[in-house]
């Protein structure tokens, strides 16, 4: 499931975010090159820049045992975000900031580390590197296009369980009354240089079916859709760089994923309600509408995949399984693969890339 953005808030939010992730030495380099615009100081008071989970507690990795830290490096600098291990060799997260300007990312390039509650930019954590990654076959950085979706990257060698335990996917209604819990690394509060925690922070948030869900760009049709949202209470929200990160529901013990973090905004067409601030809202892609894809570049059957025990909602599933990963350079993306001419209208900085598209359309 793929969602569009609008290309007149694309340039100067997509800047903004990816200008805001980096020390200055690097932004400004960044502005420097001329992608920077005219609206960039404005728009960089929308954001708190220095903030993930915001109002969370600390929380253990036996909580979240298949929640991996992803680092991308490019050249000298690194992005970091978040993926969920789904298989002993599979982990899931946002394609967003997978993609290197015009030319393929080395898979040696991208690292993930599972099993520890610290971030991967300690020295002394163990990472797993990195086989290959696909993109969803219709995932396109090009502006015309716009569209944004998930990524699946495989490891070099499996994960043990005693590192790492897998999780399944959720496959059952998403309803207001649900209890789902998130989680990430950085700091608990706005305020502050940005830097990394060393250890993981959880928010528990519940679905809302609030007016304020629906998106200018119509894509929030009800959370039992291709996207979930949450409005903000008590001050709990996910922030920008929490990208990829899980959205949980903890059923009899069992820790299912129905969905990714992409990102927070303020309500539509809202002057007072800051991003992250109570009011604003969260919005999760939910990881069953991509289950057949999943399936399909994993190997890996459906019925491992999901929670069966839960009730099926018709009608919700994708339909990709005629469409082998290996088909399309969109789809997929290696040390040796090439990109095709007709997969770019145009190049993006890559650190345009390091954030959640959806959420420049919100602004």
């Amino acid at each position: 499931m793929l969602f569009s953005v609008k290309q007149s808030v694309l340039k100067v939010i997509v800047t903004t975010l990816a200008l805001s992730s980096l020390n200055p030495a690097s932004a400004a380099a960044v502005s420097n090159s001329g992608l920077a615009t005219n609206n960039l100081v404005n728009s960089t008071t929308d954001l708190h820049n220095n903030a993930r989970i915001l109002g969370g507690e600390p929380a253990k990795i036996e909580e979240f045992p298949y929640m991996g830290g992803i680092v991308v490096r490019f050249g000298e600098y690194n992005i970091f975000r978040s993926g969920s291990l789904i298989s002993d060799k599979f982990v899931v997260t946002m394609s967003d900031f997978l993609y290197f300007e015009d030319s393929e990312l080395d898979a040696g390039d991208i690292s993930v580390t599972l099993g520890t509650d610290m971030n991967s930019y300690e020295a002394d954590v163990q990472s797993y590197s990195v086989k290959n990654y696909y993109f969803h076959p219709e995932y396109s950085t090009s502006i015309s296009k716009q569209l944004v979706s998930i990524a699946l990257i495989e490891l070099s060698q499996p994960v043990p369980k005693d590192v790492a335990t897998p999780a399944t996917i959720y496959s059952g209604k998403v309803t207001d009354d649900m209890m789902l819990t998130t989680a990430g690394w950085e700091l608990t509060s706005p305020g502050g240089k940005f830097e990394l925690s060393r250890t993981l922070n959880k928010i528990t948030i519940s679905p809302s079916s609030s007016k304020d869900c629906e998106l200018e760009v119509g894509l929030w049709t009800g959370n039992d859709g291709p996207i979930i949202c949450t409005v903000v209470k008590d001050n709990k929200s996910v922030y920008y760089r929490d990208s990829g990160g899980p959205l949980v529901y903890t059923a009899n013990g069992a820790n299912l994923l129905v969905g990714l973090v992409i990102g927070e905004t303020r309500p539509d067409n809202s002057t007072d309600i800051e991003p992250g601030e109570n009011g604003s809202l969260n919005y999760f892609i939910r990881l069953y509408n991509y289950v057949d894809w999943i399936a399909n570049v994993t190997g890996i059957d459906k019925s491992i995949l999901l929670d069966e025990k839960q009730s099926v909602p018709s009608g919700n599933s994708t339909n990709d399984k005629s469409t082998n990963p290996q088909d399309s350079s969109s789809s997929t993306m290696n040390s040796s693969s090439s990109i095709s001419s007709s997969f770019l209208s145009k190049p993006i900085t890559p650190l345009l890339l390091a954030i959640p598209l959806l959420v420049l359309s919100l602004l």
